[in-house]
């Protein structure tokens, strides 16, 4: 104890020591200072601050310069990740009828449409929605595109993998002919740009592709009707809410607004104004045109979601 007292009562003594002591104190004083001013500048700059980002994303996000936030999360994606998407593609195939309870299992006979989840981007997800059908070439709708390649690749998978032979072994393409997957419409929930940059990219791609397969689709195509959204067999129609400003849209889709995907989807327009003002979800309905269908998986997580709406599940933080 002796030795440990002599030996502070020395350094103490030194004059270094005591200049060491002073810039220590006069560092801890700074610090504290500029935390308390950052503190009372943040008391009253968050609403400013609020007010400034929810302006961004207003007026600043839907126009050409929000593509700049896919370009960054593409790029992250290309060169950070090696390309790896986050998740990996899952497939709901949703039964010909309802009814019976859930641990009854699924019903007889093959499903009526079968929705693919695609991961996109760097946390978002887009959705293909396929008809079923025995045999001939299956029409397809997909859901907010936001990021084009991992859409055209999703698709490229689907005709080869997944429907490139009908029930009896046959191609679906009908020798070449049209491809065994045709896609006839695009579906945007909303305005914002991880949900809609890929729309003119798959356009280019597909619109020659379904335009090929007119013949094919003007004899399928279901009779006309009124009271449907949109039927022109061999083009692809673009479908968003009323009052989104999404590029290409051929279709602003009012409240309630109803239209047929392939032969049998009944698709109905569900508004949704909490992400943004203009934001919709789309309903699958039943076969009775009512009720929405339900889902048929094994997995606990799809289990939650009952109904199932064809669109991007999310959180609401605020009116965008």
């Amino acid at each position: 104890m002796g030795r440990l007292r002599d030996c502070l009562t020395g350094w103490c003594s030194l004059p270094a020591a005591w200049v060491a002591l002073a810039l220590l104190l006069a560092m801890g004083a700074m610090l504290g200072s500029i935390q308390l001013l950052v503190g009372i500048l943040m008391l009253f700059a968050s609403p400013l601050l609020k007010r400034g980002f929810l302006a961004v994303v207003r007026h600043v996000y839907p126009t050409e310069f929000g593509r700049v936030h896919v370009w960054f999360m593409l790029f992250v994606r290309r060169h950070w990740l090696g390309n790896r998407h986050h998740a990996r593609p899952i497939r709901v195939d949703f039964a010909a009828e309802r009814g019976g309870p859930k641990w009854a299992g699924p019903p007889p006979g093959p499903p009526r449409f079968a929705v693919h989840v695609v991961a996109g981007l760097l946390d978002n997800y887009s959705y293909f929605v396929v008809e079923h059908r025995p045999t001939g070439p299956l029409r397809c709708a997909v859901v907010d595109p936001g990021d084009a390649d991992a859409v055209l690749e999703a698709l490229e998978e689907l005709r080869e993998q997944h429907y490139g032979f009908d029930v009896e072994g046959e191609p679906r393409g009908r020798g070449g002919g049209c491809p065994s997957v045709i896609l006839t419409a695009i579906l945007v929930t909303h305005k914002h740009w991880d949900h809609q940059a890929g729309v003119a990219k798959v356009l280019r791609r597909e619109r020659p592709i379904t335009a090929a397969a007119r013949p094919y689709l003007a004899a399928d195509a279901p009779p006309a009707n009124p009271e449907t959204l949109f039927s022109n067999p061999g083009t692809i129609a673009v479908v968003a809410g009323v009052g989104e400003p999404v590029r290409g849209a051929t279709h602003a889709a009012p409240p309630g607004a109803r239209f047929r995907l392939g032969a049998a989807i009944d698709v109905e327009v569900v508004p949704s104004p909490c992400h943004t003002k203009g934001h919709v979800m789309f309903a699958a309905l039943a076969k009775d045109g009512e009720s929405v269908d339900q889902c048929w998986n094994q997995s606990p997580v799809w289990d939650i979601f009952k109904p199932l709406y064809l669109a991007q599940i999310e959180f609401v933080f605020h009116d965008s």
